[in-house]
């Protein structure tokens, strides 16, 4: 239910950003002790190809090591375990929540192979080097502001040798994608294929500025680009309510494990500063594959909720998905069943801590995680003191699905863009209506490839493709199936239901009232649904509720949630 499940028929402006991508050899054969060495590869995302360099060494029998994203935010990232039999390879990183399965050449010096990170397999390929290759340097490098209504996007076009160009959605986070270009005296015109879009403008006298138009579903808007003297690689975002340490509050770094699912929940626990005895929540993320702060587009919605419950006195369990982060466990094969069991253990967790007051421990699920809340609270009577659902639904999987696409669909300004996304919200419905009745796979495929080869646009035509990985996990399955309403009937502890007005992708409408049904029916005598005004999916401030804005908003979470939510769990 968030941003990335969202169709390329709504034909969005947001670009896709490329998995980052890890892979490390191991085995002593391969390296000597305190001698580092360097391997350099290109990760083949298709749009784009995103460069990477690993320094591995041995030490004491273990090899241990770093990945460097180049053409991202180049931050160094762990590799966790490494195993080799033979000339083949398998690589497991968990902070990534990604594997690698490759064959090393005769040497030892290359290994091919197929990365897999979030349902996507792409190619690698890597080879020992002394010095990572110098990047081909841009014959020039433009910048431009898009002013898309809804957002502002920072763009930057690196030209390079033989009609080719790089261009980078600096906003977004979206660095590298391949374009072609035409560049004379007068004018400048290039196109990026992976999102649909081109432009075409002319330049002035002295050749320092472009005036032209930016094309991209339907759609034109005026850039203008000017020349720049170098390239950078991403924008600086505010983000004021991202706390910053030293903490007025303790923080415990846990370990719980689910032994059923043979995985262990890696997370921080935050509690007030002096010891004592303190009510307790557990944080349950959304749909996709999340860390502990919920981390998206910049923003730390789990971060900025923790720290203002805490210093109100409660203590905040929130942990990384499993097989995501320092959690241990297959992500891909599980269904939100799967993640109600994990929360479930959680709870466990924090009724025996000696800090929490087991009669006082709760749940608050952003999302899917406030579907998730109600399976767990209905499958533990009488031992949760509340349950708060932060936009969550009310109605199934495929409803929502349907229904946001709509909503998005009728943002759209222009009106042929709008019968043009009803009809693909109509055919989209019918491939998730057969999923839903268990039509077999190679028979959704077929449809999913009959929409695509009919799709004139290129882009929406791979995202059609590539969305048969999501559509056919056992997640996507159970989740257009689950109806939260019999969870919610069974749900008898205290609620707290809100969705904001503008949301788009959970919408208010649709579902508070469902929720708000579905509690009276069970009895529950002490609950409150609440529609927010002027919020949208992540409760941020905002004009439309489009994904658009969710990265240019400085607030990460509204205060007045964040209020609503700390007054609801101190008063239960």
């Amino acid at each position: 239910m968030n941003e990335k499940n969202l169709p390329s028929a709504n034909r969005r402006l947001v670009l896709g950003l490329a998995a980052c991508v890890i892979l490390l050899l191991s085995g002593q054969s391969l390296f000597a002790k305190g001698d580092p060495q360097v391997w350099f590869g290109k990760i083949d995302a298709g749009a784009m190809e995103l460069r990477v360099k690993f320094v591995i060494e041995l030490n004491e029998g273990e090899l241990s090591g770093e990945m460097f994203s180049l053409d991202q935010d180049n931050a160094a990232i762990p590799v966790d375990s490494v195993d080799l039999n033979g000339d083949q390879i398998e690589i497991s990183v968990q902070k990534i929540g990604s594997s690698f399965k490759g064959k090393l050449n005769d040497d030892r010096t290359v290994a091919e192979g197929t990365w897999t990170q979030a349902g996507n397999d792409l190619p690698l390929t890597l080879k020992k080097v002394d010095e990572v290759p110098e990047e081909e340097e841009p014959t020039s490098v433009w910048r431009g502001e898009l002013d898309v209504t809804v957002a502002k996007l920072e763009l930057q076009l690196r030209v390079l040798e033989n009609d080719k160009a790089l261009f980078d959605s600096l906003t977004q986070g979206a660095n590298g994608i391949k374009a072609s270009i035409e560049l004379d005296e007068t004018t400048m015109s290039f196109k990026v294929p992976a999102a649909a879009g081109s432009y075409e403008g002319k330049l002035n006298e002295d050749g320092t500025v472009v005036t032209g138009t930016w094309s991209q579903g339907g759609q034109e808007y005026p850039l203008e680009m000017t020349k720049v003297e170098s390239a950078i690689d991403k924008i600086d975002v505010n983000r004021p309510q991202h706390p910053k340490a030293p903490y007025p509050y303790r923080e415990e770094f846990v370990k719980v494990k689910n032994p059923k699912a043979d995985c262990a929940l890696a997370g921080t626990l935050t509690l007030p500063k002096e010891e004592g005895k303190y009510p307790g929540v557990v944080l349950i993320s959304g749909s996709g594959p999340q860390d502990r702060d919920e981390s998206l587009l910049g923003h730390k919605p789990f971060l900025v909720i923790a720290d203002h419950l805490t210093r109100h006195g409660i203590a905040v369990l929130r942990f990384d998905d499993r097989g995501i982060g320092e959690s241990t466990g297959d992500f891909g094969a599980a269904t939100s069943l799967d993640f109600a069991s994990d929360v479930s253990h959680l709870v466990k967790f924090l009724s025996k801590h000696n800090e929490i007051d087991p009669d006082r421990i709760g749940l608050i699920g952003h999302s899917e995680g406030g579907l998730i809340a109600p399976m767990v609270a209905s499958k533990l009577p009488g031992k949760l003191a509340h349950v708060v659902l932060l936009s969550g639904p009310g109605v199934d999987g495929a409803a929502i699905l349907e229904s946001q696409w709509r909503a998005m669909g009728e943002a759209t300004p222009e009106e042929t863009e709008k019968r043009t996304d009803a009809m693909k919200v109509a055919q989209g419905m019918k491939v998730v209506q057969a999923i839903k009745d268990g039509v077999a796979e190679e028979e959704v495929e077929k449809m999913i490839k009959e929409l695509a080869d009919a799709e004139e646009d290129d882009a929406a035509a791979n995202a059609l493709s590539a969305g048969l990985d999501t559509m056919t996990t056992p997640w996507f399955r159970y989740f257009i199936k689950y109806d939260p309403i019999p969870a919610l009937k069974k749900t008898t502890c205290p609620v707290l239901a809100l969705n904001g007005e503008k949301d788009l992708q959970v919408l208010v409408d649709l579902n508070l009232p469902a929720i708000e049904q579905a509690l009276k029916e069970s009895g529950n005598d002490d609950f409150r649904c609440v529609e927010m005004p002027g919020l949208n999916h992540l409760f941020q401030e905002c004009k439309t509720g489009s994904v658009l804005e969710y990265q240019s908003i400085e607030e990460t979470f509204s205060r007045k949630a964040l209020e609503e939510i700390s007054d609801w769990v101190l008063k239960h």
